[in-house]
C-alpha cells in the first residue's frame, strides 16, 4: 500500500496549484483555450501574492510514487469590525481539487 501524507503548499508549489485550478476549471466545462489562458494568468498573479503574504493557505496530498495528487485552500481576508470583533477576518475555501 502507497503512503500518503499532507503538507502545506508554498511558493514553489505556485505551478501545481495553477495545475489543479486550470484543471478545475476545465471539468465544469468552462474549457474555452482563451478562458483558461486568462484564468492562469490572473491567477498566477493573485496566488504568488497570496502566498507570499500569507493570505492563502493550501494543503497538497502527496502519495508515494505519484506525487501530488490532490488539494485545497483558504483564503483569509479582513472584514469589517463590530463592537466585539475589532479584527475579524473571513475564509473562504478555495481550488479543492483531486486528479
Amino acid at each position: 500500500m502507497r503512503t500518503m501524507r499532507l503538507r502545506t503548499a508554498t511558493l514553489d508549489d505556485l505551478n501545481t496549484i495553477l495545475q489543479h485550478r486550470v484543471e478545475m476549471y476545465r471539468e465544469m466545462g468552462r474549457d474555452g483555450p482563451h478562458e483558461l489562458a486568462i484564468t492562469e494568468r490572473v491567477s498566477r498573479v493573485y496566488f504568488e501574492n497570496a502566498l507570499a503574504d500569507d493570505s492563502y493557505h493550501s494543503i497538497l496530498a502527496e502519495v508515494e510514487g505519484a506525487g501530488v495528487v490532490g488539494g485545497a485552500g483558504v483564503v483569509v481576508v479582513p472584514w469589517p469590525g463590530s463592537g466585539k470583533r475589532s479584527r475579524p477576518r473571513r475564509a473562504w475555501i478555495l481550488n479543492v481539487y483531486v486528479h
